[in-house]
């Protein structure tokens, strides 16, 4: 009895020790991502027997230093911890496994008393990232701040210099990653709104820079990225600091070897510093004014000057007169943009004696600075450009402008052969020379007079005095065209008052190259000292006459009726697409020899100054150079004729041409393009723009 009872003890205690424990959770899974300073791992597991008294035991298999449990034995329920040690460990996977036994400390594990929890320990590289940087030794270094992903740049532009640019170098933490790199600006001063911050993957002078860009980065190289500005936008910006922002960020493609990438975006906060450079100032219209006369019954209206050069700045540019006596006066000073300012000369200035009463010599300049800058103490001033105050009694010149489109010079297209900086004149150009003291107290006309030509054949032409038996001031008047001191060429005159001149250029001019100085004269008889103007000459200076008078709106243009012959004034009728139209217009240079149709056999003939074209006498003669163009609303037009009109004065040229099938109906932008075409490139003169005609 008693070996029963022992041996059924035996068997319970041997069924007890043997039971293999419940686990929960039955696996471990720790993630960490290498070099994080939180590298606590750790987790909990339960460990459970039916039986309470028997004791549990616990190992790592096999022993690692990276995984630990505590404790190492108890009873149930057993409540372990269990930590991980990432320390040191590099990137990958790490297994393991707890053990949980019943018996005897140190006991095999079987799967009749052991339960085994798997734990897996995964170490990633962190995300891959952008990383941003400065070459080494760049001139223009971004700047780190207190926040890690913030950078500043700092862009200093002096006026009239070479824009500066700067680069900074994405490269990446490990992987690819592609990138975009946009730009934004802030709004400042009285300027533009306009985005003067420029990007580009390639340096001046070969970049071809943009608002943004993008990239690809990778660890094992850098990608630069050139900081640039925009010139255009530079030369609208006042002088200050303005601000924008590059922001630099990658692009989501999927997973990287990594895993994952960062998100993370850089800001570069970028501050231009604008400073005035120094001005410089081309010209001055008028070059002079004369001194003001008192009088009880007119009010004098102040002169306004208008200043062409660059570096003029709205809130930095000032404009001085320096009198003989080398004291310098400030003018009121209007900034128009960065190549235009006028300036308004107070009556008081040119009124005796303030000034001479007969007249001085002032220098016009331009000083950059702050409000109240001298020329005294600013370094930022232009050259001195030299300009008169006359005498009120002597004649003056202020303009000499093309007599249809009221401009001094044409627009040049192409590349300029040269581009003169002054006003121009062509041979036969019909002009208007403005300014005072002509001599004249009313209207003096011209009339062609007779007179025989090489055949002997009777012509007509405007003289270069203007004879009248009203007026006997009108014969007093003489104008002049010559080049440095070379022959004196008289103009044939259409009208005079005492403020402005109708003349025609001499045709030979045509002998001088494109560019030479040429000096217009006003003379009077009776009066000491002529007024002189200096121009260059060019081969064209096209013009449009308008019905308006002024160069601007409806041009002069006719209307034929391809069937009948009528015409009819454009504005008043619109011209249908595909019908002849005759175009009026001045500046487009010499003319072709012409015939006389009576002489048998005709010798060919040179129109002279002033000649009037006829019908039977001269017949239509036309240009010497064919190489004109006209458009209209941007397309070209067919051209048929292009020469003298049927009674008109040598220089007052017509183009008969066809309306476009494919024009636009309404107001029509029209030009007229002349010269010739060289290797490819353009080099012509265009006529004024703001001219239109009607199209059916």
């Amino acid at each position: 009895m008693k070996k029963t009872v022992s041996l059924a003890y035996f068997m319970a205690c041997g069924l007890a020790f043997a039971q293999a424990p419940t686990v929960s959770p039955t696996t471990l899974a720790f993630t960490y991502q290498y070099n994080n300073a939180s590298n606590t791992l750790a987790s909990k597991v339960t460990a459970k027997l039916t039986s309470t008294t028997t004791a549990m035991y616990v190992i790592v298999t096999p022993a690692t230093g990276w995984l630990s449990v505590t404790p190492v034995t108890g009873s149930t329920p057993l409540a372990l911890t269990v930590n991980a040690n990432p320390t040191s460990l590099s990137p990958g996977t790490y297994n393991a496994s707890i053990a949980i036994f019943t018996g005897a400390a140190g006991s095999a594990c079987t799967t009749a008393n052991c339960t085994t929890v798997p734990v897996t320990l995964t170490i990633t590289n962190p995300p891959s990232s952008l990383l941003l940087s400065s070459p080494s030794g760049a001139t223009y270094p971004i700047t780190s701040t207190s926040v890690a992903t913030a950078y500043t740049l700092a862009l200093p532009y002096n006026s009239g210099t070479t824009a500066p640019y700067a680069e900074m170098d994405v490269s990446s933490t490990a992987d690819i990653i592609p990138f975009t790199v946009t730009t934004a600006v802030a709004k400042a001063g009285t300027g533009t709104t306009g985005n003067w911050l420029r990007v580009s993957n390639l340096p001046p002078p070969g970049a071809a820079p943009a608002t943004s860009t993008s990239g690809v980065a990778s660890g094992s190289s850098i990608v630069p990225v050139y900081v640039m500005l925009d010139q255009s936008t530079l030369d609208t910006l006042d002088a200050i600091n303005y601000t924008g922002t590059i922001t630099i960020a990658p692009v989501t493609t999927g997973k990287s070897s990594s895993g994952s990438t960062s998100s993370t975006s850089f800001t570069v906060t970028v501050t231009l510093s604008v400073a005035p450079g120094q001005p410089s100032l081309s010209s001055v219209f008028p070059q002079k004014v004369p001194v003001i006369l008192a009088s009880p019954t007119i009010t004098p209206v102040p002169p306004i000057l208008t200043l062409f050069g660059d570096n003029f700045f709205n809130n930095g540019s000032w404009v001085f007169y320096q009198r003989p006596d080398a004291s310098f006066h400030p003018l009121p000073t209007t900034w128009v943009s960065r190549k235009l300012l006028t300036a308004t000369i107070p009556v008081a200035d040119l009124t005796f004696p303030q000034v001479a009463a007969n007249g001085e010599t002032w220098n016009i300049i331009v000083v950059n600075g702050a409000p109240n800058s001298v020329p005294a103490n600013s370094a930022a001033q232009s050259s001195p450009f030299a300009f008169s105050v006359t005498d009120p009694t002597q004649p003056y010149i202020q303009a000499v402008d093309n007599a249809a489109s009221y401009l001094s010079s044409a627009t040049q297209l192409g590349p300029p052969t040269p581009n003169p900086p002054t006003s121009v004149v062509s041979p036969r150009e019909i002009v208007s020379i403005f300014g005072g003291n002509f001599g004249t107290n009313s209207i003096c006309s011209n009339t062609p007079t007779s007179f025989p030509d090489g055949n002997n054949i009777t012509q007509w032409q405007y003289p270069a005095v203007i004879a009248s038996t009203t007026n006997l001031a009108c014969a007093a008047i003489g104008v002049t065209f010559q080049a440095g001191s070379g022959t004196v060429y008289p103009a044939s005159l259409l009208m005079a008052t005492s403020n402005q001149i109708n003349a025609i250029v001499p045709y030979e001019l045509v002998q001088y190259s494109d560019g030479t100085p040429i000096t217009v004269s006003v003379s009077i008889v009776g009066v000491t000292n002529p007024a002189t103007y200096n121009v260059v000459k060019m081969s064209f200076d096209p013009g449009i006459f308008t019905f308006g008078g002024n160069g601007q709106g409806q041009a002069a243009v006719l209307n034929v009726d391809a069937t009948t012959g009528a015409v009819t004034v454009n504005g008043n009728a619109n011209a249908p697409k595909g019908s002849p139209i005759e175009i009026f217009m001045t500046g487009l240079g010499d003319l072709a020899p012409y015939n006389t149709p009576a002489q048998q056999p005709p010798a060919p003939l040179t129109m002279v100054d002033g000649q009037v074209a006829n019908a039977q006498a001269t017949g239509p003669v036309s240009l010497l150079d064919n190489s004109y163009r006209v458009l209209i609303g941007g397309q070209s037009a067919p051209i048929f004729y292009a020469g003298t009109t049927g009674t008109g004065v040598a220089g007052l040229v017509q183009i008969n041409a066809i309306v476009p099938p494919g024009t636009a109906s309404g107001a029509q932008p029209i030009t007229v393009e002349i010269g010739p075409v060289i290797n490819g490139v353009v080099t012509a003169r265009r006529s004024q723009t703001g001219v239109t005609i009607n199209v059916k």
